[in-house]
């Protein structure tokens, strides 16, 4: 089973599907978050194409009531634990990050990633760079 990881910019424009066409590509489940942006467009795709979200249709959702601004770093290390998981069970894991100028949240996930052991496929300038 191929799980990818998914995370990007909430800021990330709607019309921009090629990133996240890619990332998806082969997915057999994605583990994403609930946030707009690249997030939404990631679940939005995984729908259309039957792709399970491990974490729901609304992706793994950020307690943001509950835990204030370590919300997304919470949320972001669960979703890093459900990939352990998934490759623990024989899953093979693929990592693609999205980020944009400010993109806080998503400089996190990949941290939390690249610390878990994963490698992570990050965009810039309209391709995929793995490192």
């Amino acid at each position: 089973m191929l799980v990818t990881v998914c995370t990007g910019s909430r800021y990330w424009p709607q019309s921009e599907r090629g990133a996240a066409e890619h990332a998806l590509t082969g997915a057999d489940a994605v583990i994403v978050g609930d946030a707009d942006g690249f997030d939404r467009l990631v679940r939005t795709i995984a729908a259309e194409w039957d792709v399970i979200s491990l974490g729901g249709p609304r992706g793994f959702v950020a307690d943001w009531q509950g835990l204030g601004k370590k919300a997304g770093p919470a949320r972001n290390g669960v979703m890093v634990q459900r990939a352990l998981v998934e490759q623990g069970d024989g899953a093979e894991i693929r990592c693609y990050a999205a980020p944009l100028a400010g993109s806080v949240g998503t400089h996190d996930c990949i941290r939390q990633m690249r610390a878990a052991g994963f490698v992570v496929a990050v965009w810039n300038l309209g391709e995929w760079q793995v490192g």
